[in-house]
């Protein structure tokens, strides 16, 4: 086995459930090391290749060489890695002891993966973990321009239906998308077009014809642009339909996997008084309620649902949407964690908040994931 960091995206908690789902589902055997807001540390028995790019959630991966602690760090021979750039993934104060020893560091601590895709830069890194720090090269890092292009160039974009590329893959390994994937809320087709290639079937759905129209349009452009092996790979069928009927569509237990994400109510610019909060995620309930008595009927049993809920951030407070629903049990979204890592960086185990900010601004309707298994007699 060889020792790795896998370093979070912005939401450390959503890339962390990702990662662990990826595991499972690739049956990839680990073995726990470390932990902390910054990366998780593993032994892995192999490093699959490329499987930076088909993850959502994580920024590199780093082969770890050394571990040491902070007080350590004057004192480690480093090699030529002293001449590298280093990137640390820590406080301000590993930083400062870093500056002593390095001679390349960024201003602001670590190489944008933008830097990485742009040039020909040999990276080091030092990671934090709660036990340690870890210290050793890139070996595979994410490439943002991949996800911009498939952002911006696609034939339809509609930045109001279109949940991000990268939060569309997080929901594709948190449902363990592989035989077949259903996106009862398509909107523009971005969880399909990041399934391509990966899913042996797609179907997208929605109850607006000219949405299903659009996302078929960019099923069709992504099937252009991608190599003839995954195009073989991956069949896609596109429906109007509505979510709270998909029986007439689909066939009873034919379904593996569900990611998507319904409507998430109104664009607010302002935060809500809490009764209407309340009230917007009542009246949304009833849709996720009819979708989920739905779709039991087509799903096969213990398939996974991956689906984002609303929060709304009220003048009183964070405002959530009840999320029990009969023939489901939640998933542990931390499962193979150590029960005091849990505690000491505040994981609950069914459901993790998305960015609260946006721009430097606090967002209203914050995204909120969940992952069932389907329960059957």
């Amino acid at each position: 086995m060889a020792r790795y960091a896998f370093v979070f995206g912005k939401n450390w908690q959503l890339s962390l459930a990702e990662l662990l789902s990826y595991f499972q589902h690739h049956g990839i055997g680990w073995g726990f090391v470390d932990l902390s807001k910054k990366a998780l540390m593993v032994d892995l028995e192999a490093l699959r290749k490329d499987m930076v790019h088909e993850l959502g959630g994580t920024l590199r991966i780093v082969r770890i060489e050394k571990e040491f602690t902070a007080d350590q760090i004057p004192h480690i021979d480093f090699g030529g890695g002293v001449d590298d750039y280093l990137s640390v993934h820590g406080s301000y104060n590993i930083v400062k002891v870093a500056r002593k020893v390095f001679n390349r560091i960024p201003k602001d601590a670590m190489l944008s993966t933008a830097d990485l895709a742009k040039k020909d830069i040999r990276e080091v890194n030092i990671v934090y973990g709660l036990k340690k720090l870890y210290y050793g090269p890139t070996v595979q890092f994410s490439d943002p321009f991949y996800y911009k292009e498939l952002d911006l160039k696609k034939p339809v974009t509609r930045p109001e239906l279109g949940i991000s590329p990268s939060r569309a893959q997080i929901l594709l390994n948190l449902a363990h998308s592989e035989e077949n994937v259903l996106d009862p809320f398509c909107g523009i087709g971005t969880i399909g077009i990041m399934g391509f290639g990966k899913v042996d079937r797609i179907y997208l759905s929605d109850n607006d014809k000219n949405i299903v129209k659009d996302a078929r349009r960019n099923m069709e452009w992504v099937k252009k642009r991608t190599n003839a092996s995954a195009t073989a790979k991956t069949k896609f069928e596109t429906k109007p339909i509505d979510a709270r009927v998909l029986h007439e569509a689909f066939p009873e237990n034919s379904m593996q996997s569900v990611a998507t994400e319904p409507d998430l109510g109104p664009k607010m610019r302002f935060r809500p008084d809490k009764s209407d909060a309340q009230k917007i995620l009542s009246y949304l309930h009833h849709t996720y309620q009819k979708f989920f008595q739905n779709v039991h009927k087509i799903m096969k049993p213990g398939a996974l649902v991956a689906i984002v809920f609303p929060a709304i951030n009220s003048k009183a407070g964070k405002v959530f949407m009840n999320k029990k629903y009969e023939g489901f049990r939640f998933t542990d979204l931390y499962d193979g964690i150590p029960q005091h890592y849990r505690d000491e960086l505040k994981l609950h185990k069914n459901f993790v908040l998305d960015e609260e900010r946006e721009k430097g601004k606090s967002r209203v309707t914050i995204r909120e994931f969940a992952v069932y298994r389907v329960k059957k007699h």
